[in-house]
């Protein structure tokens, strides 16, 4: 065999071999298999009541250990996984939650803009999560720049870049 060859095999092996490890990012593990299902579907929760700052803030917050502790101060079933939240409120410890949407830093994005002046439902964007009965290991919906110009078309709302690239 030309040593050629063996080094056009070789290099073929290298480039799939890193464009594998580049197709798709590491899944996001949460530290609790918190289940939306049963906090929205079966509780009747709405988003803000976990995501307290969704209708004043640019973000929606991740669930601070006093927002668990307004239910989960003891025990109400028998699931390893309540057991833990309640852990964590016992000893005020916060809950390492890992967030799952990641804009481009030149991006700027209002929750409370898109949410209370919009009156956009958080589905909209974020998808079935009430549906989940465990995290999701990445975004339920893939937005992309022609998703938000689209929604801000169809719904008539300024779309110059200026608007969301600060």
């Amino acid at each position: 065999m030309c040593p050629g060859w063996q080094m056009r095999i070789l290099g073929c092996i290298a480039v799939l071999a890193m464009a594998a490890g580049c197709r798709d990012a590491e899944a996001i593990v949460q530290p609790i298999q918190f289940s939306h299902a049963i906090h929205v579907g079966d509780n009747e929760a709405v988003c803000s009541d976990c995501h307290r700052t969704v209708n004043t803030s640019r973000f929606a917050g991740r669930p601070g250990v006093e927002v668990c502790g307004t239910c989960h101060d003891v025990m109400l079933g028998d699931s390893e996984e309540e057991k833990r939240v309640v852990a964590h409120v016992e000893e005020e410890r916060e809950i390492p939650w890992r967030r799952l949407h990641r804009l481009n830093p030149s991006v700027y994005f209002s929750h409370a803009r898109h949410v209370t002046v919009g009156g956009l439902d958080c589905q909209t964007c974020h998808g079935a999560m009430a549906d989940q009965k465990t995290p999701p290991p990445s975004a339920l919906m893939a937005l992309s720049m022609d998703d938000c110009i689209g929604c801000h078309r169809t719904n008539q709302v300024r779309d110059d870049c200026n608007a969301c690239h600060r």
